[in-house]
């Protein structure tokens, strides 16, 4: 249940996310935001599946860098937009339910 509730509330906070994007002008409207939510999910897992089984083999900062230019990618961001966006200030801690 509980790790069912941290991806119910990953699930939510991605589509507010690429929502705001979106109302922004900044992401593509090409598909819904539930559907890139659910892509970008299930991008991050399995890249942690594959860092897990191939940790010898593959560089855990490469993969990070290769599926964020993957999502960005998808959501229509380009290098410019990315390179002009703030950067975070500080992580958000997530609470679980």
């Amino acid at each position: 249940r509980r790790v069912r509730g941290v991806y119910q509330h990953l699930q939510a906070y991605l589509e507010a996310l690429i929502g705001e994007g979106v109302a922004a002008g900044q992401f593509t409207t090409a598909l819904p935001a539930a559907e890139m939510a659910a892509i970008i999910v299930a991008t991050h897992d399995g890249m942690l599946l594959q860092w897990l089984r191939r940790e010898k083999e593959l560089d855990g900062e490469h993969l990070v860098r290769a599926m964020r230019t993957s999502v960005l990618g998808g959501l229509g961001v380009t290098s410019q937009a990315r390179d002009e966006a703030p950067k975070p200030a500080a992580r958000r801690k997530v609470r679980v339910a």
